[in-house]
């Protein structure tokens, strides 16, 4: 959850869409708190100011 806004984001390993790093993801609800880019043609997810964010969120939450 974004603090100011309250927007949400919900993210797990795993699924349709596959980053630059080869990891697969399922993202959900709006991708605009991570500045995550969805190329949903080609199930591809881009970052943009943070780079592998969802990876570092993952391991930070699994630790």
């Amino acid at each position: 959850m974004q603090g100011a806004t309250a927007k949400q984001l919900k993210f797990k390993a795993g699924r349709n869409l596959t980053d630059a790093y080869g990891q697969s993801w399922t993202v959900e609800k709006d991708i605009g708190v991570l500045d995550l880019l969805v190329n949903a043609a080609a199930d591809a997810l881009d970052y943009d100011e943070y780079p592998d964010v969802l990876k570092r969120l993952s391991g930070a939450l699994h630790s």
